[in-house]
């Protein structure tokens, strides 16, 4: 059955949608949602496709040995903005970013924080995980792809930061967490493994990662896991591996092209960075519609 909690991150409160903790779950999955349905005769004609509620079973189906929880906004505006400023660096009244800024490691302290305090909440039977630490996927759903767009900046801050310090001083193990983050954040970021933007969109640009050194930079995590695979516990350092899905909603909008080549653009950068990724196009050759937006929810197929 599913519950609605508020938890206490490092930049606010966030509530959380999950169930009842599986028994050493092998897995976290977190659903980022996107902007929320307020049109009452668009929710009666899309029924529980819209409900957080749904999108949560739906995770679980798909996954059942993971623990899912679903993020929801910090707050949303006017007509359902959904915005997320406990997680960005800077945003506009309606939740569009208006820059991404890695250093910050706003993003991934603030789903730390809320990992423990959930583990906390849930976990009282000896033997049992704590979900921090688990291999965690992430799936961005609609404007919920901004919070993945500032985590990856901050991996590949954290990777850049990484790399200078093993650099400068030969005793420093490449392991080692970076001044700049806090060990839970750093943690929770070697846990990142998959991660999908399903059908991601804004009302203007920032869509996706195109940065070049970004994307360059999170290359390096792949290097790193391979590294320390051979000589530490091989579930310390997750590969990182990108998914996109779309539907013909978001990249086929002849109004808003940028969000098609926003996603061209930043996959072959991470094509020839070498990070892995994979595309995915649903409902192809169909109507764009406001339903194929929210039931690509049900047709993605995470690839974990």
């Amino acid at each position: 059955m599913a519950t609605s909690f508020h938890f206490q991150g490092t930049h606010g409160s966030t509530e959380l949608i999950t169930s009842a903790m599986q028994m050493k779950p092998s897995a976290v999955l977190l659903f980022l949602e996107g902007d929320q349905i307020r049109d009452l005769s668009l929710c009666e004609d899309l029924g529980s496709l819209v409900d957080p509620r749904h999108h949560l079973n739906l995770m679980i189906s798909k996954c059942p040995d993971f623990w899912v929880g679903v993020v929801m906004p910090d707050r949303v505006h006017g007509d359902g903005f959904s915005c997320y400023d406990n997680m960005l660096d800077s945003t506009t009244e309606t939740g569009e970013p208006l820059r991404y800024r890695g250093d910050s490691y706003k993003a991934s302290s603030h789903l730390a924080d809320i990992l423990e305090a959930v583990s906390t909440q849930q976990l009282h039977q000896p033997g049992q995980l704590s979900l921090l630490g688990l291999p965690c996927h992430i799936v961005a759903f609609s404007k919920g792809g901004v919070v993945l767009n500032q985590l990856l900046c901050e991996v590949a801050c954290y990777e850049e930061a990484l790399l200078l310090a093993a650099s400068q001083d030969n005793s420093v193990e490449i392991s080692a967490a970076p001044s700049v983050s806090s060990s839970r954040a750093a943690q929770f970021m070697d846990s990142v493994n998959h991660v999908h933007y399903l059908d991601a969109g804004l009302q203007g640009r920032g869509v996706h990662v195109t940065d070049v050194r970004i994307i360059q930079n999170l290359a390096l995590r792949g290097m790193r896991a391979s590294a320390e695979a051979s000589v530490v516990d091989a579930s310390a350092v997750q590969r990182l591996i990108v998914h996109f899905h779309g539907t013909p909603r978001q990249w086929c909008d002849p109004r808003r092209q940028w969000i098609s080549q926003e996603k061209d653009r930043s996959i072959a950068l991470m094509k020839e960075a070498g990070v892995p990724v994979t595309e995915h196009l649903y409902f192809q050759g169909q109507r764009r519609s406001a339903r194929q937006h929210f039931a690509v929810i049900e047709a993605m197929q995470p690839t974990m």
